[in-house]
């Protein structure tokens, strides 16, 4: 009886850890690519436009009608440094990050000369705004920087988050400080709750090594190892000290990688190779709380974004969350140097947070086979007034990637 127990066990356990595999396949890419089938694509009937000047823009977040994006100055440098994939090769070519606004009137994009930053390595990734209290024409952002150690004997990446000052209007950011903690490990994107607090997620919890595969490879169950850092910083200092800060969620998720924020004060999450959606509150102590309900996509995630209609009493209320991701996510470090991935914009609508997947509709906005979008991190979308155009319920879609060429500006139906 022992031992058929012990088979049984056995069997169950190698069962569970196939199904997991699979599923990571699927989700990467892997099973579509083995069996030769491919996504079809959906490109917009509309004009789709390529934004000059918005290289590799990773992260978009909308604030006051206008885009903020964190890009760089110039295509390539991601395959020298950028420890996000694992690529610590040339740390010379961690200079190169900037901040760009993109106005949706005009299609254009603005830089933002920073003041005050001096010579510093500057790697982009995750962002977020936040409106300045005390003065209505201003901002906070709030952006990772992946800096290489100047440690010999520490990791390779000394990352951080950088805060900068911004007059709307203006073509420049003043630094303000850099937020370098212990619980800031491997960070990826950021939840802004003021000037001062952000959440920020450390994607994983190996840098590298054999157990980061693992860990890619990995899923909620078996591999729930990234964790959520929360960090208060008294802004008249410049340097680590003055800041207040502590792990907000840990042991919960797998690959925790954008930030978003949802309804009602609500915090999404996403588990990016799991291509999984969450939403958190915030309670007490600042921990977060995960809602009941996992939303499930059949491909990579990104950073997320929860689209507010401003105009639900015309045909229907067409608020939800915008997700890009990469069809084939298992061969992402080839977008670096080749053309690029199928990239893929989902759209979820008419659910709410901690409502089970079923009642969430799935829809894809947008896919493209690399010629145009060549990958895609980020999307958000800019509502368009039903009075300009004929009572239809649109927006104008922007999707970008860590390694995009631009970032692609398109009108959607919603």
């Amino acid at each position: 009886m022992a031992a058929q127990l012990a088979r049984a066990g056995l069997f169950a356990i190698i069962s569970y850890l196939a199904q997991s595999a699979f599923h990571r396949g699927k989700t990467l890419g892997a099973v579509r690519l083995a069996l030769g089938t491919e996504t079809n694509f959906h490109p917009s009937a509309n004009e789709v436009k390529i934004i000059p000047d918005t290289i590799n823009c990773e992260d978009l977040h909308v604030h006051q009608g206008l885009i903020f994006a964190a890009c760089q100055e110039k295509d390539g440098t991601r395959k020298g440094w950028f420890p996000a994939l694992h690529n610590f090769k040339d740390p010379s070519q961690a200079i190169y990050g900037n901040l760009r606004i993109i106005d949706p009137e005009t299609d254009t994009a603005i830089p933002l000369k920073i003041e005050g930053f001096g010579n510093r390595a500057f790697t982009t990734h995750g962002i977020d705004v936040v409106a300045d209290p005390h003065n209505k024409a201003a901002v906070f952002i709030h952006a990772v920087n992946h800096a290489p150690n100047t440690d010999p004997e520490g990791p390779a990446a000394a990352s951080r988050v950088e805060i900068f000052h911004h007059v709307l209007g203006s073509g420049s950011a003043q630094w303000v400080r850099t937020v370098a903690v212990p619980v800031i490990t491997t960070p990826n994107d950021i939840f802004s709750v003021s000037p001062s607090e952000f959440f920020v997620t450390n994607d994983h919890h190996y840098r590298d090594g054999p157990m980061r595969l693992v860990e890619d490879l990995g899923t909620r169950q078996v591999a729930a190892w990234s964790s959520i850092a929360h960090c208060d910083a008294d802004l008249d200092y410049t340097d680590d000290v003055g800041v207040n800060y502590k792990l907000a969620l840990e042991h919960k998720l797998h690959n925790n990688n954008g930030l978003g924020h949802g309804p009602d004060g609500t915090v999404i999450i996403n588990d990016a190779a799991g291509g999984a959606m969450y939403f958190a509150k915030i309670g007490e102590d600042d921990q977060l709380q995960l809602l009941p309900g996992e939303i499930q996509l059949p491909s990579t995630i990104d950073n997320p974004f929860w689209f507010a209609d401003p105009y639900p009493e015309v045909s229907h209320d067409a608020s939800g969350a915008v997700n890009a991701g990469l069809q084939h996510a298992i061969t992402m470090a080839k977008t670096l140097q080749e053309d690029g991935d199928i990239a893929s914009v989902v759209y979820l609508s008419k659910g709410t947070p901690g409502a089970p997947a079923k009642e969430w509709n799935t829809t894809r906005l947008f896919a493209d086979d690399g010629s145009k979008l060549n990958s895609a991190s980020a999307a958000v979308l800019v509502a368009i007034d039903p009075k300009t155009n004929g009572g239809k319920k649109q927006a104008k879609l922007y999707a970008s990637g860590f390694a995009s060429k631009g970032v692609l500006s398109t009108v959607v139906d919603l």
